[in-house]
């Protein structure tokens, strides 16, 4: 596999991601995955929520801009869903 090529930053709370961030990101990264939390699992209530629509907008603009919405995923996890994270990473690569 390919994890050591993974850079991973922590967020207190996914809803916190803006548009502008993921967008600012792609500078530096082939492809960005957004991790939060389940449904009903979150402590902010919609943060991932709303991290999922800063995703959606963000695929916006790249399909737009002609470039390809793919390198933005959004993921829902919780702490036991480690194979699925590995899985998800592993599709993406």
């Amino acid at each position: 596999n390919n994890f050591d090529k993974i850079d991973i930053s922590a967020v207190s709370c996914g809803g916190e991601i803006k548009v502008a961030e993921i967008i600012s990101l792609l500078r530096q990264y082939q492809k960005v995955l957004v991790a939060v939390c389940m449904d009903d699992a979150c402590k902010h209530f919609d943060g991932n929520k709303r991290a999922y629509r800063q995703v959606a907008r963000a695929c916006e603009l790249l399909k737009a801009a002609g470039l390809d919405p793919n390198r933005v995923q959004y993921v829902k996890l919780s702490h036991a869903m480690t194979r699925v994270m590995a899985d998800t990473i592993s599709e993406i690569l």
